[in-house]
């Protein structure tokens, strides 16, 4: 942008401030995905890890089913 201007090249500093504009928001649209992944993997996990909450729940209810062709009274 800085040559744009010493030049006096009006076309080319208005695709520079496009250029920053873009990669100022691709670089806070990650920021912001990384901070949402990253709640999502600590949040409610007492054990501190990053695993999802959601897999060890899966876990569980697998364990919880009888073996097939076992019934209980």
């Amino acid at each position: 942008m800085k040559i744009a201007e010493e030049t006096g090249d009006g076309d080319l500093k208005e695709q520079a401030k496009v250029n920053f504009g873009m990669a100022n928001a691709s670089m806070k649209w990650t920021n912001h995905v990384s901070n949402i992944l990253n709640n999502l993997n600590t949040s409610g996990n007492p054990d501190g890890n990053n695993t999802l909450m959601e897999e060890d729940e899966e876990e569980a209810a697998l364990d919880d089913e009888p073996a097939e062709g076992v019934k209980f009274p």
